[in-house]
């Protein structure tokens, strides 16, 4: 076969990139709505998803390590104490660890010996079903828990003794408390010891609410309820990834001529394959899949969260600059399954070889047809299609004698 007839330009890469811009965009559309309309109503009335939030917000007001922002009627962001949380769940915007919200130690102490004395001291009774978890919350925040909940008596390990010795090292001399005893209550009795900074004596606290945070963020019952958040998470939002992803990502470019989006059909890019014929549907498959297959590994090892969408877009955007080295402007996902980004407007490609030879045929047929014409005056020369006498000059005609 002699020279190839086809012609390969390369997209460039502001049509490339607006192409992916606009796909992102309808995808997003598209992802969002189905999350928002059929799964996440699904995920709250058949798999309990509100009332597994509901379980967990209650669970870590009742620690006292955190406090609700509460919006009031104003609009207004307002921290709200434990004791003073209502029924309606939707106003609370947000958990806030306490350790972040005061520059008063006693604010410290408190919260620290409300969550070892008031909270973790009745671990022991058996925690109810997600749906059935207010009366335990409200039995924790309660200052009055020498009542039996389900039968079961409150333990009294987290004492003030204990509090003094393992919170407030009040043994050790160079601890950064003291305690009146002549003060009944024991909570408003600590305070910080004269020549101590409450500089010093906030970090001291800090340190220990960081760590009761830690040693109660991981405990069974929030980890079971996480886990099951998890799940359903996955199902509201990766089940709609991956229907969204396989209708404009795999289904669209299966159904269209050269592997377009609608995006690359609007910028008029196509992808052939590497060798300069049209690609096969098996490459198209292989190339879009790579990318669903790097986004889901990230979502299901990394999670779902901030962390996973930065992960996600740190590889397509590397994956992206890759496209700036070579000179095809080729991406990992096209050396993968052997492909190539072209402008499908000053390109020219064909099916396979055969098509192109056939092609390059008629072509030919068609020229040789055309050269095979000899003129008969050597006066006639060509001029584009025409062929035209140079000598030729326009003559008057000649009247018709009559007989």
């Amino acid at each position: 076969m002699a020279e190839s007839i086809s012609k390969i330009e390369p997209a460039p890469i502001a049509k490339r990139l607006f192409a992916a811009i606009m796909d992102a965009l309808v995808f997003i559309f598209l992802f969002f709505g189905l999350a928002a309309f059929p799964f996440t109503p699904i995920a709250e009335a058949g798999l309990g998803y509100k009332e597994i939030n509901r379980a967990e917000t209650n669970y870590f007001y009742a620690s006292h390590l955190y406090v609700a922002q509460k919006v009031d009627d104003n609009g207004d962001i307002q921290i709200v104490e434990v004791k003073d949380l209502g029924a309606d769940f939707s106003k609370y915007s947000s958990l806030t660890l306490y350790s972040t919200t005061s520059t008063d130690p006693s604010f410290y102490i408190k919260r620290l010996y409300y969550y070892y004395h008031n909270f973790k001291t009745n671990t022991d009774i058996e925690l109810p079903s997600v749906g059935g978890f207010d009366p335990i919350a409200d039995y924790f925040v309660s200052p009055e828990y020498n009542e039996p909940i389900n039968g079961v008596l409150p333990i009294n390990f987290y004492t003030s003794e204990w509090f003094s010795k393992n919170i407030l090292d009040l043994e050790n001399p160079a601890s950064y408390f003291q305690i009146d005893s002549s003060n009944p209550d024991y909570v408003s009795s600590i305070s910080v010891k004269e020549g101590v900074s409450n500089e010093d004596a906030i970090s001291y606290l800090k340190n220990r609410v960081y760590d009761a945070n830690a040693e109660f963020y991981y405990s069974s019952y929030i980890s079971d309820l996480h886990v099951q958040k998890v799940r359903i998470q996955y199902f509201i939002f990766f089940v709609p990834f991956v229907i969204s992803f396989g209708i404009f990502y795999i289904l669209v470019p299966m159904l269209t001529k050269d592997g377009q989006t609608l995006g690359k059909l609007s910028m008029h890019i196509a992808v052939i394959s590497n060798d300069g014929y049209a690609a096969k549907k098996r490459q198209i498959l292989f190339r879009e899949a790579l990318l669903l297959i790097y986004i889901s590994i990230c979502g299901v090892v990394v999670g779902i969260g901030i962390t996973s969408l930065a992960i996600m877009a740190l590889g397509v955007l590397l994956a992206f600059i890759g496209t700036l080295i070579p000179k095809n402007k080729r991406s990992i996902f096209d050396y993968a399954a052997y492909t190539l980004v072209v402008d499908s407007i000053r390109s020219t490609w064909f099916k396979n070889k055969e098509d192109e030879l056939r092609h390059k045929n008629e072509i030919e047929e068609n020229m040789s047809k055309y050269k095979k014409y000899v003129p008969v005056n050597p006066n006639l020369i060509q001029v584009g299609s025409k062929i035209v006498d140079e000598n030729y000059k326009v003559e008057p005609k000649k009247k018709k004698s009559k007989k």
